[in-house]
């Protein structure tokens, strides 16, 4: 009995020191640019770490707990569900020495009451209460945090007048839009926008596809009728907030041959509420007229200063009923 009371106490000595004397010394995330934490799957990532042991015994890692957090540990009050990355075989740790691991994946997912409040990317050696390491959730470091997600759903011409944009040339428009939230978690009422919406000339009616043409570069800015409808509050899968919007349409004559649609485009302020980019966007058809549900025609000028129009299987008839009115 005396030897086994004996063994026990060694065992609750060594961790104490353990605790005490073993750490993650760096915490890595590969390509961060590219990483993004949402409420709806699990984002899998590839973590590297720098074990640092300072006792006179090696030390073998067993499991290392990760976590999103609002504050570094041990301050932390709103932290995510944990999720382990598990080492077999354990990782060596020699004594007073540091061991390096590299690309070990794990599957880290935001909980849908705490996302907003995740400013930082935390890990532990599991069973230890301190040792940790943290970096910040950013785009250089360990990667974004998407809760909610703006989501643009139809656009239109508040016109019923045909439509012809020209080479620098601003054509007046006046449109309506529909914005919502998608995602899990609502979106609180701001004091600046949330959002914009931009106009872009494109040759593909797939905005974000990476061959797709988009001009002008940085777009054509539109204005609200009611500005605080890009500030207000958006719940969560809640209503489709109808938004009128003017702007002077000015034809990029860069590309002109090639453009095919009129987007619009929500350009979200915080990446924390644009969960899926691909829902950002709604494009026209030109060589429709508003009437047609199209965005109208373009007349890229040419070089000898006559008119090109682009035109489509949909303009075709218009276009020859003004041909033949003009030669009545």
């Amino acid at each position: 009995m005396e030897e086994m009371i004996l063994v026990t106490i060694v065992m609750v000595s060594m961790v104490i020191s353990i605790e005490a004397e073993t750490a993650i010394s760096g915490l890595h995330v590969l390509n961060p640019e590219t990483v993004s934490y949402t409420t709806d799957n699990q984002t899998v990532v590839n973590l590297s770490f720098n074990f640092t042991n300072v006792a006179n015994e090696p030390f073998y890692v067993n499991t290392v707990v990760i976590q999103l957090t609002d504050a570094l540990y041990p301050e932390a009050v709103e932290k995510s569900k944990s999720f382990e990355c598990v080492f077999r075989p354990f990782i060596p740790v020699p004594a007073k020495d540091r061991t390096e691991v590299l690309n070990r994946q794990v599957g880290i997912r935001c909980d849908i009451e705490s996302c907003r409040f995740y400013k930082y990317l935390c890990a532990t050696i599991k069973g230890q209460k301190i040792g940790s390491a943290c970096i910040s959730l950013t785009d250089t470091e360990g990667g974004v945090v998407k809760c909610a997600d703006f989501a643009i759903d139809g656009f239109s011409m508040d016109t019923t007048e045909e439509l012809i944009y020209k080479i620098n040339d601003g054509v007046p428009i006046t449109a309506w839009t529909k914005v919502h939230n998608n995602g899990k978690t609502d979106i609180p009422e701001s004091t600046t926008e949330l959002f914009a919406v931009k106009a872009y000339f494109t040759d593909s009616a797939r905005f974000y596809d990476t061959d797709t043409i988009k001009l002008p570069d940085g777009g054509i800015s539109t204005t609200p009728a009611d500005n605080s409808k890009l500030k207000q509050a958006y719940d969560s899968n809640g209503d489709k907030i109808d938004i009128q919007l003017t702007s002077d349409i000015v034809l990029p004559q860069t590309e002109c041959d090639e453009f095919t649609h009129l987007c619009m485009v929500l350009e979200v302020d915080d990446v924390i509420n644009d969960a899926v980019e691909d829902n950002n966007y709604h494009c026209l058809q030109l060589g429709k007229q508003p009437l047609d549900n199209g965005a109208g025609l373009a007349n890229c000028t040419t070089t000898s200063g006559g008119a090109n129009f682009k035109l489509n299987a949909w303009s075709w008839p218009l276009f020859t009923l003004v041909v033949m009115y003009a030669l009545y």
